[in-house]
């Protein structure tokens, strides 16, 4: 009992130290998707009413996902207010409460030490840290399908359905853990009863299809409203060409298991099951239990995310399986030999620290993220400072967001840029380009005879560079 309150206590410090270390990026404005259609979402439904029913936010903006992630962050701003820091702040929450979940699942079901090292394991995954002040969705999704899990596991029917539909309410890809744990509910099912009727099986395990068909109200309401379930960029028939899903499933699988240090767990959690298979230990039935629908899982959403647009963040919902499941294994294989158990978990936590010090590369799940922020605000201001409020200016998409949206953050007033375009012509007074953002006209534009470079701000990896028509 006091190894395990003594945990609890380093679990609050780690997590006070990992809000201290979230601090600097509470009043940072928003960037990538974040900006654009998130915040702008979430917005728009403050400002216009709240509303879970599709096209309460426009659907060019919320691409047809569901809307609970907006709903919900619309109204804790209703409550707190709509400054940077304390619209970050909700995402962090969520965070937080992520860890303290991760921590409380493994007590329940595996021990304390798999519990504490699962969650210093997830708090130190690079897109974590990145993504945990952000005003985006992957967290909660990741939240939820936690949730949904747990409560299936412990057959709490009621509020697995209220979990897996908020779930499908926030995101799509909530169907997968559904998908996984009716199937996984099957297997079971036979495996302990081969004599029971297949058809009983499946009425048994009908109540965990019922978030579909709750969220299912949503899509038809879409349909009608649009003329598709889905937005169509998601469900392209480019996405479902073998080429093209073969090369987002091995980016995919890499980023899961090789990127970011987390080859080293990896290659940790390999040898961890070779010891244990080669030096047969045994996993009990219960864990083999939790650890198998956290697999059928993993797997499918790989699959499902391969289908669709690829983006390296959807992955959040794999890490916090990823590490409980290395936490384990690798506990097993130490077999209570504490100096090997703490030595390995010692390097795989500062491989994985390295790359959150990392600045490169500038994406939304990378810690690069803050020195993009940090030069398109420097370039902006700098715009503003000169008073190019009315010039014609071609960006890239993002910044010709946040030149013209208050909200994102970047603007140090109300005072939009009003003549910002998306395709350049002769009559453009200055062109912006950040490094993070490609365009393709930049390599073009910047050898114009007319332009020349009047202004570069760079931090690390980030820049962002100002042309203007020579006089």
């Amino acid at each position: 009992m006091k190894y395990i309150k003594r945990n609890i206590f380093a679990l609050i410090l780690f997590c006070v130290l990992f809000v201290v270390a979230k601090i600097q990026h509470l009043t940072l404005p928003f960037f990538w998707d974040e900006a654009w259609p998130y915040s702008t979402g979430v917005f728009h439904m403050y400002s216009n009413g709240l509303s879970l029913l599709p096209g309460s936010v426009p659907f060019d903006i919320s691409r047809g996902h569901p809307l609970f992630f907006h709903f919900i962050s619309a109204i804790w701003m209703k409550i707190f207010g709509t400054s940077l820091m304390v619209i970050h702040l909700f995402p962090l929450l969520i965070s937080i409460l992520l860890i303290m979940c991760v921590y409380f699942f493994c007590i329940d079901f595996f021990s304390d030490a798999v519990a504490l090292a699962s969650c210093l394991l997830l708090m130190v995954q690079p897109v974590f840290f990145s993504q945990s002040a952000m005003l985006l969705p992957e967290i909660m999704v990741a939240l939820l399908t936690l949730l949904s899990l747990w409560t299936f596991l412990h057959k709490k029917k009621l509020l697995y359905i209220l979990f897996a539909t908020l779930l499908l309410l926030t995101k799509e890809s909530g169907m997968v853990i559904i998908i996984a744990l009716f199937s996984w509910n099957i297997i079971e099912k036979i495996r302990q009863n081969k004599q029971q009727r297949f058809l009983r099986i499946l009425a048994e395990g009908i109540y965990l299809l019922v978030p579909i068909a709750i969220a299912a109200i949503f899509f038809i309401l879409q349909k009608i409203k649009t003329g598709y379930f889905f937005f169509p960029m998601y469900v392209s028939e480019n996405n479902f060409k073998w080429a093209v899903f073969a090369e987002k499933l091995k980016n995919y699988f890499a980023y899961v298991f090789i990127y970011q240090g987390r080859n080293i767990l990896s290659i940790v959690l390999i040898l961890s099951i070779a010891v244990i298979l080669m030096r047969k230990f045994k996993i009990s039935p219960k864990h083999k239990q939790i650890i198998f629908p956290m697999i059928i899982f993993s797997a499918l959403y790989l699959i499902f995310s391969s289908l669709s647009f690829y983006s390296p963040r959807y992955m959040l919902s794999i890490l916090p399986f990823l590490t409980l499941i290395s936490s384990y294994m690798l506990f097993t294989a130490a077999q209570r030999k504490r100096v090997i158990y703490f030595t390995s978990l010692t390097f795989i936590i500062l491989a994985s620290v390295f790359y959150c010090f990392r600045k490169k590369p500038v994406t939304d799940h990378s810690p690069g993220f803050a020195d993009g922020v940090s030069v398109t605000q420097n370039a902006i201001n700098w715009c503003e400072v000169k008073n190019m409020q009315d010039k014609k200016i071609y960006s890239s998409f993002l910044l010709q967001m946040h030149l013209t949206h208050p909200e994102h953050g970047y603007l140090s007033s109300d005072k939009r840029f009003n003549n910002v375009v998306n395709s350049f012509d002769s009559t453009v007074d200055v062109c912006i380009f950040p490094n993070y953002e490609y365009d393709e006209s930049y390599n073009v534009l910047k050898q114009h005879g007319n332009f020349k470079l009047v202004k570069r701000f760079e931090k690390n990896y980030a820049w962002c560079e100002i042309y203007e028509i020579a006089n």
